[in-house]
Formats: structure tokens, C-alpha cells, sequence
């Protein structure tokens, strides 16, 4: 999948210690041009022209299917590039030094003394205009515990807010004890708040957020296991999940990916068939707005219905269909191979469809998207 990477493998490169370039100066001080320029494979000459970690031997930290070089610490086999464009931008630059897509700074590391500027995928100077990491959006809960005076205040998608006793609910939704919306009983995870799912005991239960802060008692696993057909298959790749409302953390992210021994490690309202959590109809009696989906309202590992039209799809390498639905604004669903598989269908461009998948951040884009989409209409 060209748009996304493996954030917990980049991560690791990060281990391999800062070494000095070849001249007297220190690393990120060095304006690079080459592999030369650089002390491979410690360093290598990065998109912004100054020396970075490389890849460590780890293909996992390299992107569009190539392959870790420990000779060099460079990736080898990706896609040529004359610009940006040509590659998959934040999540993956184009290397002005190789001319391959590389690793873009949402991901990867900047050299010292520069920030990320999540919209580009290139390293900045601080100093300068326009050199800044977007706020967090009030970011910083998984649980109603970690806010003041619960249930006064609540955890609802990633943030504390005042609990419903002030804020007051939606019909049907009615307040509870607990400060959260919710009915009485839920059938599925349109019947709680926007920070809750709906439980197989059917009570509402609020999602650990994950995001812009890690993800709280999920099995921390590589973004690559999300391509893998079948259960078997995911299994081996991920190992144990954790709790069902937060099974697992790809990019510091909720990640509901299916994977299932009996329908109580799904969402209610799903069922465990051939070993995958698997949406059973109606899918869709309730549509949320494609926007509040994008302004983060909704928690991730959360699932949700929207319809808009598609205007561009493409397939990544690992076999990952990334469908852009909606103009302004813009969200991206993404089909899973083990979803395409199960017979998802897949929508042409220009048409407007209905999408039922899961609510996730995007380390790597900084931005929200359904992963994985399990049915599509008609």
C-alpha cells in the first residue's frame, strides 16, 4: 500500500544512534548531497539534504516494496521519482539525493534542530513561518479516569469533555450514570456516543482513542499485518489481540481489523464467521457526516457509515485499495486483500456508495480514515 508504512519499524531505526558525519560537524548539521556525504550505513543522506539514520537492515523501514541495503543503510527497488508528487506525500518523499520515495518525516526521523511539518512530509526550520506541527485538537485521554471529576467530565474521542449532564444528549440517546449518551441497550455502535462502542454485552463502552497518544491495552503490531487475506494468516503475523474494543495499535492507532474466536471479541451487531469479524445486515440504517469523521469527532476503533462520491481509487503494492470519497472535504477508506477476498465490493469511480468500516488514525498522512471497510453498496 503506497500511502501507508510501517510506523513501528521506522521507529526502531531510530535505535541505531546518531553518528557524526565524516567532516567535524555533527549529524543534521551536514548539508548532503550524496550517500557520500553522509557515514553509511549509520547516516544516510535524507529527502531534505542532511544526514539521517538509515534503514538498519529493515525492509519494514523502507517504502513501495523495496528492500533495505545494510551495506549502504539506503533502500534499493523504489519507485523513481522526479518530485514529490510521483511518490505518496507526507508518508512518503521523494529523495532529491536518489530520486526514490523514501520515508517522509511524519514517519521518520528529521536531523537535529528541525521540526516536521506533517502537511509536506519534509523537515523545517522552527524558526521560520509555517514551521509548525498542528495542534492536537485537545487530544489527550482512553479513559474517563484520566479526566477530572468523571463522570463531570468524559473521555469522548481522545479528549475531556463535560459529561452529559451538561452537555445534554441526542434522541434516542439519553443520559447516563456514567456521563456518556447511550440507550439503554445498544444493537450497535450508532446507539453510543461518538467516543463508545457498542459491546457483545450491550452496553456502550468507551474506545481507547489511540492517535496523536498511544493506544491504550492494545497488542502493538506492524501496519503490514493489515494486508494479510486470512485468519491464519493475521494470526501469525500479529499474535494475541488485546481487548475487543481496542484489539490491536498499528501507527499508535485503534485498529478493528476483524480477527475473532467468537462474536464476543467483536463489536455487537458483527459476528465471527471463518474466524473474521464479519458486519451483518443492515449495515447501514444510520449515516454520520464525512466531516465529523475528518475533524476526528469520532473515536478510533469505531464504526461508522458514511456515503459520498468516489473520486479517485488506486491499489498499493501490498494489495491494499485506497478509495478517496468526498472532495471538500476528503476521506480515504481502504479495503483490506482479506475484505476484496470475502467479496467486498469494489465501487467505480463517480459513483456515490454507502461505506461501513472502522474509524483510524493515520500516523503517517495525519489525518483520519475507515480502516478496514467491510461492506460497501449496493
Amino acid at each position: 500500500m503506497a500511502r501507508r508504512l510501517d510506523a513501528l519499524a521506522i521507529a526502531l531505526t531510530l535505535l541505531a544512534g546518531a553518528f557524526g558525519c565524516r567532516t567535524n560537524t555533527q549529524l543534521g548539521s551536514l548539508q548532503c548531497q550524496t550517500l557520500a556525504d553522509c557515514a553509511p550505513p549509520a547516516t544516510v543522506c535524507g529527502p531534505d539534504g542532511r544526514c539521517v539514520p538509515g534503514c538498519a537492515g529493515d525492509s519494514d523501514a523502507c517504502v513501495n516494496g523495496a528492500s533495505c541495503d545494510p551495506s549502504t543503510g539506503e533502500c534499493s527497488g523504489a519507485q523513481a521519482c522526479a518530485d514529490d508528487s510521483m511518490c505518496d506525500p507526507p508518508a512518503s518523499v521523494c529523495a532529491a539525493s536518489t530520486h526514490t520515495c523514501v520515508v517522509g518525516c511524519t514517519l521518520g526521523p528529521c536531523a537535529d534542530g528541525l521540526a516536521c511539518q506533517p502537511q509536506t512530509g519534509h523537515c523545517c526550520d522552527p524558526s521560520q513561518p509555517n514551521c509548525a506541527r498542528p495542534p492536537d485538537g485537545g487530544v489527550g485521554c482512553n479513559s474517563d479516569s484520566e479526566c477530572p471529576n468523571a463522570p463531570a467530565t468524559i473521555c469522548s474521542a481522545g479528549a475531556c469533555v463535560p459529561g452529559c449532564a451538561t452537555s445534554g444528549c441526542t434522541a434516542p440517546l439519553s443520559c447516563a450514570a456514567s456521563g456518556h449518551c447511550q440507550t439503554v441497550t445498544c444493537a450497535r455502535d450508532d446507539d453510543c456516543d461518538p467516543g463508545s462502542y457498542c459491546a457483545q454485552t450491550g452496553g456502550c463502552t468507551v474506545l481507547a482513542f489511540g492517535g496523536q497518544i498511544e493506544c491504550a491495552g492494545g497488542t502493538k503490531v506492524p501496519y503490514r499485518c493489515s494486508s494479510k487475506m486470512t485468519a491464519g494468516d493475521f494470526t501469525a503475523c500479529v499474535g494475541a489481540a488485546g481487548p475487543s474494543g481496542c484489539p490491536y495499535c498499528i501507527d499508535d492507532s485503534c485498529f478493528h481489523p476483524g480477527l475473532c474466536q467468537d462474536a464476543s471479541q467483536c463489536h455487537r451487531g458483527d459476528d465471527c464467521i471463518g474466524g473474521l469479524c464479519t458486519v451483518q445486515p443492515a449495515q447501514c440504517e444510520e449515516l454520520v457526516q464525512l466531516a465529523d469523521v475528518v475533524k476526528g469527532r469520532y473515536a478510533a476503533g469505531k464504526e461508522v457509515c458514511v456515503r459520498d462520491q468516489v473520486t479517485s481509487q488506486r491499489t498499493g503494492y501490498d494489495g491494499m485499495l485506497e478509495i478517496k470519497l468526498g472532495t471538500s472535504p476528503y476521506l480515504f477508506v481502504d479495503v483490506a486483500p482479506m475484505y476484496a477476498a470475502a467479496g467486498v465490493r469494489i465501487p467505480s469511480v463517480g459513483e456515490v456508495v454507502t461505506v461501513h468500516g472502522v474509524v483510524r488514525w493515520d500516523a503517517g498522512h495525519y489525518d483520519r480514515e475507515l480502516l478496514p471497510v467491510d461492506w460497501v453498496s449496493p
